[in-house]
């Protein structure tokens, strides 16, 4: 399930204190704290994540050698800084990396969510997910949550269909 990222030996949270300047690293810790962080993805070895600030910017981070290369679209960020947004989405990150286990039941429904997205072009709903695993409302509710608390999806509240899932393909079961 663990498949080692460029990012193991570069990304700490050592390194992001030392990256972020003046107030950007309480801002960025407060930002992953209240959940802004609405989406994180590893694609060809780049971290892509979209932080709701006043605004949503999209963050970008990637390994260079033994460095972090970075750039996110708010003004601080175009200015080559490693800003709040690049703070929440590389603690998003490392916290998503923690304990990435899940037990069977668990992967079978990260791999639900997944094939749903990919077939109908939106996530399911709890309601589709109950259908499919033939359980009850509250049961698919604790899974959910279940699933947000340990880092496999995130959603946002109260928002029908908002389930990202925050695994790559090549990290889930094949779905029975």
């Amino acid at each position: 399930m663990n498949q080692p990222t460029p990012f193991a030996h570069v990304l700490h949270e050592a390194t992001i204190a030392k990256l972020a300047r003046g107030p950007a690293l309480a801002r960025g810790q407060a930002y992953f704290a209240e959940r802004r962080v609405t989406s994180l993805s590893l694609v060809s070895g780049r971290l892509f994540g979209a932080v709701v600030g006043t605004k949503r910017y999209e963050t970008t981070i990637w390994v260079t050698g033994d460095r972090l290369g970075y750039v996110c679209s708010c003004p601080s960020g175009s200015d080559g800084n490693f800003c709040k947004h690049c703070v929440a989405v590389a603690i998003a990150w490392l916290e998503s990396q923690k304990a990435q286990t899940y037990t069977p039941k668990q992967g079978q429904y990260l791999a639900y969510i997944y094939y749903y997205t990919k077939l109908n072009g939106r996530p399911p709903s709890e309601a589709d997910m109950q259908a499919y695993f033939g359980v009850s409302p509250p049961v698919v509710h604790e899974m959910v949550k279940a699933l947000e608390n340990r880092g496999f999806i995130a959603r946002t509240p109260r928002t029908a269909r908002s389930i990202r899932l925050l695994l790559e393909r090549s990290q889930l079961p094949d779905l029975e």
